[in-house]
């Protein structure tokens, strides 16, 4: 039996977490609103962000189609959900 500490977190897939500074951003549009938030956090299952300004908050259930991240001082990547069953893909500058 594997023993995990308090500290460890058991994921089946590993989170992207920016090194760089500034910080990557990620820019979506919400009911024809142009929102750009810093990215904390990448991986399969989600994007976690901070936002500095509560009007720019979503509902959580509100379904965002394409989201556009931006790193600095490297080409622009995408991070689109193809669908609401789940499937999600994700491609950063020309890798993918």
């Amino acid at each position: 039996m594997e023993t995990i500490s308090l500290n460890e977190e058991k994921r089946r897939y590993h989170r992207l977490q920016p090194t760089v500074e500034p910080e990557p951003r990620a820019t979506f549009e919400v009911d024809e609103r142009k929102i750009e938030v810093k990215v904390v956090n990448l991986s399969p299952g989600g994007l976690l962000c901070y936002v500095n300004n509560k009007d720019n908050c979503c509902k959580s259930e509100t379904y965002i189609p394409k989201i556009i991240i931006k790193v600095p001082e490297k080409k622009t990547g995408d991070f689109c959900r193809e669908n609401r069953s789940g499937a999600t893909h994700c491609r950063i500058g020309n890798k993918f």
